[in-house]
Order: C-alpha cells, then structure tokens, then sequence
C-alpha cells in the first residue's frame, strides 16, 4: 500500500469580507471611506442610499446605489487611480459628457470630479494605489497610463460587454454568492479593467511575430509550472515571463484556442487530479484543492466538474485503474 504523501501546504490566504450598509445622506459615505462626496439631491422624495465595500490588498471596490437623482461632487480616494462602471441608469453628465451603463468613467488621481446622476442609479467604483497601478500596467504591457489619470470619460465602446461581465461577477462576490475576493481574483478584477481602458491596438505594446509568441507561450508555460502551487496571478506570469498581456493572449488564443488564465487553471486542476488518483482515499480532497492553491471548495468542485466531468470524490473512489 502506497504510504502517504506527506503536503506542505501554504496558509490560507485572508480573505477580505464585503460590508452592507444603508446610509440616510449620500454625504455619510466620507464618514465609511476613503472618498470626500458633496453630493446633492436633485428630485424630491426621501433618500435611500445602499453601499457595498470590501478592501483588498491592492484595491478598493465600491458599490452605490441611490433610488434619486444626484449631483455628485467630491475626490476620490487619494494617492489612488479610480475608475467607475455604471451599471444601472447610466451617467447624464460627467465632465459634461453622457456616459451609458457600461462605459468607463475615470475620476482622475485624487483629483475633484462632478457628475449628474439619474434616479435609480447604481455604479461601481474601483480605487488601485497609483504604484500597483503603473506595476500593472507594465506587467500587461499597456503604455500611455497616464491618460488613465484624467477625470473624464475613457472612450471604450468596443469593451463595454467585458467591464459589464466584470461587474456582473463582482457584484455576486460583494452579495456573497461568487468567487471570494482572493488575491488571484483581486488581480484578475484589476487586470480586466486595465485591458478594457484600452479599445486602440496602439495602447497595447504587442508588435510580436508568430516566433516570438511561440517563445512567449513556451517561457509562460514553463512560469506557470514553477508557479502553480502558489496559484500565482496572471499579471506576474507576464512579468516573469517578459511578455505583455497581449502577447501572451495571443500566443495562447492561436495555439490552445483559450487564454494563460484558463490554460493556468486547467493546469493547476489537472495536478490536483494527478494526487488525487495517485493517492487514491489516503489523500484529503481538501489538502490537495489547497495544495494547488484552491482555497472556495465550492468553486472548486464546480471549475473540477466543469474541466473532469466529475467531481473530486469520484475521481479519488475510482482509483489509478479499474479491470475490465
């Protein structure tokens, strides 16, 4: 009989847990974070203003909702790049623009912003350090970050569906019913928003050949093979891999049909596969998911069924082999 394998398992990352609050005054959300507001009721009617919050690592991700009408005046949180999505009733003004559900509003570096909100509005707010978002920016390989800086509307119509698929997960994570905000996911938010403020080709530094992104997809495959047990984020496997986002997404696209972040979770899934069938009932489903860097057991079994057409426990039950 097999002895059994003895793990080392890295601690369990903490995870940051959304807040709920409801506020009677728009005005009270200065008092619960890092945003100065001097907001200003624009209908008559009673307020009611609904917030959700969590803090990560490197980034702050705020949910608004108010059943009235707005002018919306204060700074962001200061020594932060902030960006905004809105998600219901849109934007009438903002820097004396309309702004759909789905655009990209920017509210500069700690600088003021002014806007006129509909009632029944919703958005949400990202807030990154200034030095983790130029780190990221050069991980992904995406130059002129500093027109990100500005307070205005970032012209992105073409990216408009992939920041409302962001924002639809976001908002099951913030009700508790998605992915949890581990720093994996906290880089994956970040990353995708970054890539959605560039529409033009010219603000992605890719100028590859079919022989460079062979090289890039083989140095990232090898990076992601080192990384796996620490279930590593995307924006460092570009980094340690020297390749830009672009690259490696295209490297990937053209030869797998899928990008590094499926192919690195397909990755770590088959090597928690490998153990479990190696080490057969001996081995904790749990101990082996954490060894590989999966720590929501619930996502975990659903990412497994999804890739095995099986669940862990049957995959372990059956063994290295069955007679036939």
């Amino acid at each position: 009989m097999a002895s059994k394998r003895h793990i080392i398992i890295s601690p369990e990352p903490l995870i940051p847990k959304p807040q709920h609050l409801v506020l009677q005054n728009a005005n009270l959300l200065s008092e619960i974070s890092p945003w100065e507001t001097e907001f200003r009721q624009t209908q008559p009617g009673k307020t009611h203003i609904a917030v959700a919050k969590v803090q990560c690592e490197n980034i702050a991700i705020l949910d608004f909702k108010s059943n009235l009408g707005l002018h919306q005046m204060g700074s962001g949180p200061k020594g932060c790049v902030t960006i905004g999505v809105p998600i219901c009733g849109g934007v009438e003004k903002w820097k004396d623009v309309p702004a759909k559900v789905g655009a990209l509003l920017s509210f500069g570096s700690g600088t003021s912003f002014e806007g006129l909100s509909p009632h029944g509005f919703q958005g949400l707010t990202f807030a990154l350090p200034e030095a983790f978002f130029s780190d990221l920016c050069k991980k992904l390989g995406v130059v002129n970050s500093a027109t990100f800086r500005q307070f205005g509307v970032i012209s992105s119509a073409n990216a408009s569906r992939r920041r409302s698929r962001i924002a639809a997960h976001v908002l099951e994570s913030l009700a508790a019913n998605g992915a949890p905000f581990t720093p994996q996911y906290e880089d994956e938010i970040a990353s995708a928003l970054v890539l959605s403020m560039t529409d033009d080709d010219a603000q992605h530094d890719d100028k590859s050949t079919p022989a460079r992104r062979a090289k890039a997809r083989q140095r990232a495959i090898e990076v992601m093979e080192y990384l796996a047990p620490e279930a590593a984020r995307i924006s460092d496997i570009c980094a340690q891999s020297g390749s830009s986002w672009r690259t490696l997404n295209r490297a990937f696209l053209e030869y797998f049909g899928f990008g590094p972040k499926v192919y690195f979770e397909h990755l770590r899934l088959t090597k928690v596969r490998d153990e479990l069938v190696q080490f057969g009932p001996e081995m904790p489903i749990v101990d082996v998911a954490n060894r590989w860097g999966f720590w929501h057991m619930g996502k975990f079994a659903r990412d497994y069924r999804r890739l095995f057409h099986e669940l862990p426990s049957e995959t372990r039950a059956r063994g290295k082999w069955n007679l036939i």
